[in-house]
């Protein structure tokens, strides 16, 4: 399939990097195996204006939370989603689009990647979004997009999410391409063509995870995209967090993604770190897009909420030691910030 007009220029140009074999990093970048707490602090946005977004408010997607107990430690957890409510645009959509901006332009290779394979897939991709954001008047039906970039950057560049696509292929739905610009402790390019139980593989339980994946992706209908919400606790308010879950733990990471201070009164450092997850089976290649909007708010928020903070402890203390060790890298999640949360959910002070 031949790309739209709009990006043509750069038609001839590979637009994929390999698992064995990627296209150098532009000049004067870094690659990811050089990542450490520097790069991670340079693209860490600026935290004030999502405490101000939150000051007097706690976030309305709390209440998505899906704050089940154990077992099981793995569910999809989706719901039926309507086409237009597909993406969720706020008012941070402009600050986040020009932190995705300078990431493509400083790190394309680390938050971009598009197998051969899903190359149609991503042009069906950014002709329904691009559609989608025309008829919620995002942009005009006349507006030039494209100035060369890849249909996938493109796309992900109208809306707040990341965008990876899913096929089927050699017995099982595998990630051929994504932009990712707001990865949760993950590497693109550590994920790259992998099927979903390699993708899955340090999640607690990983095991059961594959083929419950693969049978659901293959039962849906293009038309009927479904959402989930999932939820982690991170000591820091950076997007940007393209790391390993062994580097979450590692001297060169500490100091910016460690909780090395007591935790205040108000839960600081810690931040609410969620993801909007959708699928969507794409009509024409029959790819799956899934997209993720990563949303964040300081736990302070859950002072007006300690239901919320009742139910996350409660799911937190349901898990075993498998699945601890996987959402809790960080270990000061469970010795200072789970005792901090019980006094909020209970109104009793810290012991």
């Amino acid at each position: 399939m031949a790309l739209p007009d709009a990006f043509a220029e750069n038609s001839g140009s590979p637009h994929f990097a390999t698992r064995r074999q990627r296209s150098p990093p532009p000049a004067g970048t870094v690659s990811i195996v050089e990542f450490d707490a520097s790069v991670v602090a340079e693209y860490r946005q600026r935290a004030e204006p999502y405490i101000d977004m939150w000051r007097d408010a706690a976030p309305s997607w709390l209440d998505e939370l899906e704050l089940a107990t154990a077992p099981p430690y793995n569910r999809m957890g989706t719901h039926s989603l309507t086409v237009e409510d597909w993406f969720q645009i706020d008012e941070r959509q402009e600050y986040e689009r020009s932190l995705r901006l300078r990431l493509v332009d400083e790190r394309k290779n680390d938050v971009f990647a598009v197998l051969p394979t899903a190359e149609d897939a991503a042009i069906e991709v950014f002709e329904l979004v691009r559609g989608w954001a025309t008829a919620r008047g995002l942009i005009g039906p006349s507006t030039v997009v494209g100035d060369g970039r890849h249909p996938l950057v493109e796309a992900g560049l109208l809306v707040q999410d990341d965008l990876c696509i899913m096929n089927r292929r050699d017995g099982h739905w595998r990630l051929d391409g994504a932009f990712v610009c707001f990865p949760s402790v993950w590497r693109l390019h550590d994920k790259l063509g992998l099927g979903m139980a390699a993708i899955h593989q340090p999640v607690g339980h990983h095991d059961e995870l594959e083929s419950r994946i693969d049978r659901f992706f293959d039962r849906m209908r293009a038309g009927n995209p479904v959402w989930r919400r999932n939820l982690s606790l991170k000591p820091t308010h950076a997007l940007f967090l393209p790391i390993s879950k062994a580097m979450m733990t590692s001297d060169s990471l500490s100091a910016t993604l460690s909780a090395t201070v007591p935790i205040g009164e108000d839960g600081s450092p810690y931040w609410i770190r969620s993801e909007r997850q959708t699928l969507t089976k794409l009509p024409r290649t029959g790819a799956i897009l899934f997209a993720i909007r990563t949303q964040i708010a300081p736990v302070s928020v859950l002072l007006r909420r300690p239901d919320i903070a009742e139910g996350i402890v409660t799911m937190y203390e349901s898990w075993d030691e498998e699945m601890m060790a996987f959402k809790m890298a960080d270990p000061n999640v469970r010795t200072s910030l789970l005792p901090w949360l019980r006094t909020v959910a209970t109104g009793q002070p810290m012991s």
